[in-house]
């Protein structure tokens, strides 16, 4: 039996955290940062502590964080690791807080190898904690790991890993490449110029702008890309798509939502299980649609679409060449736009018999041929425009098929 995505991430993350469990007791802490009296301020039940500090970077290349609650990483250029613990605590009384606030345990130390900033809990605290870190930008890899808690990344240059049992992930400019993992919460992308992988088993996703080719995924939520310089793949269980510019191939997946490519450099190759396609210029178009209508605009290339439910507008760009394509609508009308200077030969087929099976064109050149009495099958059309070309076939089942002019 399948795994559900929710479930495959819950296995990995609770594999991460007993690895890093496991890590913990069998290396040695070569350096550590223990709790000190620090000021408490109280608003209400809510107690809070701020702590700050460093830890020696060295030519630290790479970091790993193991923690607990929100983390913020930010690049600086900067020779040391500077962090900002904000604890807190829900307590009656000073005393109270105080004891719960000291139950944290802040550490720098490396595990396997590599530099480790673990934060972690001992049992009885009742709030989660926020770190807040300032890591040279040279790093060339920086991963983190949250049991729980908002993951945020900014100015790095290198490659850049978070992972969090639950909660928002947020990059605002990364120069490397990503990978993202949340078992639970909304994604938020401003600028990443290396390649993307982005999973969160339940919420939206948000791209400003990628450079490299990614993959966004989530089990349930709106995927949303502004601009893609290279392929995209975006894939959600139930939710829209929208690519405003892709540069590139595009590749769309929704179980129920729209699809919408605004402009594509290449082939938009898009599925839905219930909702519409609509792509407004692409190099080559190959879908299809469970339930709900399809929209084609400027498109060039080879176009390839199906609906079960739902009608088909395909417009052809002036000025290209025509590649072979095919149009087939189980229920629902197909309106084909061709330019009047299109070299192509056409083959269109009505399921309906007799009467009811109509296709309407405004080219001459297109022959709708005679159904014979008392033959039932199906009307057919053909015929070769400015001296015939690649072949457009053009089927409906239950539905007009209109054969659109455009000068």
């Amino acid at each position: 039996m399948r795994l559900t995505l929710l479930s495959l991430l819950a296995a990995a993350l609770l594999a991460q955290a007993q690895s890093v469990q496991r890590a913990q007791q069998t290396h040695q802490t070569q350096q550590s940062q223990t709790p000190r009296a620090l000021p408490l301020q109280r608003e209400g039940a809510e107690w809070t502590a701020v702590e700050s500090g460093a830890f020696p970077a060295g030519g630290l290349t790479r970091l790993r964080v193991n923690s607990i609650g929100a983390v913020t990483v930010t690049g600086v250029d900067a020779p040391n690791i500077e962090y900002r613990l904000l604890r807190r605590a829900r307590a009656n009384d000073e005393g109270q807080a105080r004891r719960l606030t000291s139950l944290l345990n802040l550490r720098y130390e490396r595990l396997n190898g590599v530099p480790t900033i673990t934060l972690h809990s001992e049992p009885g605290g009742n709030r989660a904690p926020q770190l807040e870190l300032r890591v040279p930008r040279r790093l060339l890899d920086t991963h983190v790991f949250t049991q729980t808690g908002a993951l945020t990344f900014d100015q790095l240059t290198g490659t850049v890993t978070g992972e969090t049992g639950g909660g928002p992930l947020q990059v605002v400019s990364v120069e490397g490449s990503v990978n993202l993992t949340t078992g639970g919460g909304p994604v938020e992308i401003g600028s990443v110029r290396g390649s993307m992988r982005c999973l969160t088993a339940g919420g939206p996703i948000h791209v400003r702008r990628v450079d490299g080719e990614s993959w966004l995924e989530t089990g349930g939520g709106d995927v949303i890309v502004d601009e893609a310089m290279a392929r995209i793949h975006a894939s959600t269980g139930a939710g829209n798509i929208e690519i405003a510019r892709a540069r590139a191939n595009v590749s769309a997946r929704t179980l129920g939502g729209v699809i919408k490519v605004v402009e594509a450099g290449g082939l938009v190759n898009a599925h839905t299980g219930g909702g519409g396609i609509q792509v407004g210029s692409a190099r080559g178009v190959q879908c299809d649609s469970v339930a709900g209508g399809v929209r084609l605009r400027n498109v060039s290339g080879p176009i390839n679409v199906s609906t079960a439910a739902g009608s088909i507008l395909a417009e052809w760009a002036g000025g290209v060449r025509m590649e072979n394509s095919i149009l087939n609508s189980a229920s629902g009308d197909i309106t084909v736009v061709l330019p009047a200077r299109l070299a192509v030969t056409i083959q269109a087929m009505n399921e309906l018999p007799g009467k009811y099976g109509r296709i309407v064109s405004e080219f001459s050149e297109i022959r709708v041929l005679p159904v014979i009495a008392p033959v039932r099958g199906p009307v057919l059309a053909e015929g070769a425009l400015n001296g015939g070309g690649p072949i457009l076939r053009v089927a409906a089942s239950r539905g007009t098929i209109f054969l659109r002019r455009k000068e």
